[in-house]
């Protein structure tokens, strides 16, 4: 069977993807296809450029399953989505979808419910770069319009598309897109020895009395360290100290041959230079579906003015200016 979906950072030439599609089939009676390229406006604003990101394999089976509901929705021979990604300049060519049938209405159809279909429900982000500065793109209302007509409805009017059939990469996508801070938590094993590992998952509980929390995936080599230590400290990452923050979530053996180190007065490992420092003693561990959940209690805390580390989707970030 012929590739149907490609998701690439290439150009695609029309022409010739048609005629891979219609090639030995003498049943085609029709070829509908659309091309959709980067303009240089959108929502009242100019736009130089955008950048296109996706989930490698997601991306590749929700479109795969895309094509086979307008295989059961209409009558059509083969169809082809070439999606590209990365960094795109106005007038470049995003996606094409092309769609064979023997006669020209469903093939118009089929192309029509699968852009209406790409357009809101395919894992893909799209950053636009303005002169106000770069900016994340969301669904738009109209276009879950478009694909209501199909009879498939989005469940806000935000244009956000809700599955109750979702797996467990769907679902860390959509936990990715809420905007974090980036930790490293520590503690002292029973040996004596530094234990730490990069965290995004710590927030604050409660103010009086003083408490946060942090979660442990149960399979960590670390988890026996912290589920033995009754101190923790977390230390918030500041923006220079990325490097850090992918040291500590590696396999690298000597984690703390790097960065400014130091015992802390509750005895776990503080970390200088960082957006800001928590110690803390543990006063509840508990197994949380596939974590486990565990709650200090501050002893200490302190703060910098150095810009924190953020991460959102997937990627480091820089935190933007304040609105």
């Amino acid at each position: 069977m012929a590739q149907r979906v490609s998701i690439q950072t290439a150009d695609f030439d029309l022409s010739t993807e048609v005629a891979a599609l219609r090639a030995a089939d003498p049943g085609v009676g029709a070829v509908a296809s659309f091309v959709g390229t980067v303009r240089d406006r959108n929502d009242g604003s100019a736009v130089s450029d955008m950048e296109l990101e996706h989930y490698p394999g997601m991306t590749e089976r929700a479109i795969e399953a895309m094509i086979d509901e307008a295989r059961q929705r209409f009558d059509i021979r083969a169809a082809r989505v070439v999606h590209r990604v990365g960094p795109l300049r106005v007038g470049e060519q995003i996606v094409l979808v092309a769609v064979t049938s023997a006669h020209r209405g469903q093939a118009f159809q089929a192309c029509e419910f699968l852009m209406d279909y790409l357009k809101t429900q395919a894992p893909f982000w799209k950053k636009e770069t303005t002169p106000e500065g770069a900016r994340w793109v969301d669904a738009r209302v109209a276009d879950d319009a478009a694909l209501a007509r199909w009879g498939i409805h989005a469940s806000n009017a935000r244009g956000v598309p809700m599955s109750q059939a979702f797996d467990s990469r769907q679902l860390r996508n959509a936990l990715g897109r809420f905007t974090t801070g980036v930790t490293i938590i520590t503690c002292v094993d029973g040996a004596g020895a530094f234990v730490g590992l990069t965290a995004n998952s710590f927030n604050s509980l409660s103010l009086d009395p003083p408490l946060v929390l942090w979660s442990l995936r149960e399979p960590s080599l670390s988890l026996e360290a912290f589920l033995s230590a009754p101190r923790f400290a977390v230390n918030v990452l500041a923006e220079a100290q990325v490097d850090l923050s992918r040291r500590f979530a590696s396999v690298t053996e000597n984690r703390f041959a790097e960065g400014a180190w130091a015992l802390g007065e509750h005895g776990a490992p503080v970390l200088a230079g960082c957006a800001a420092v928590f110690e803390c003693s543990t006063v509840s561990q508990q197994v949380i579906g596939d974590h486990r959940l565990f709650i200090g209690h501050v002893l200490a805390c302190g703060e910098s003015a150095l810009p924190p580390l953020v991460f959102q989707a997937g990627h480091y970030r820089l935190l933007g200016e304040i609105l």
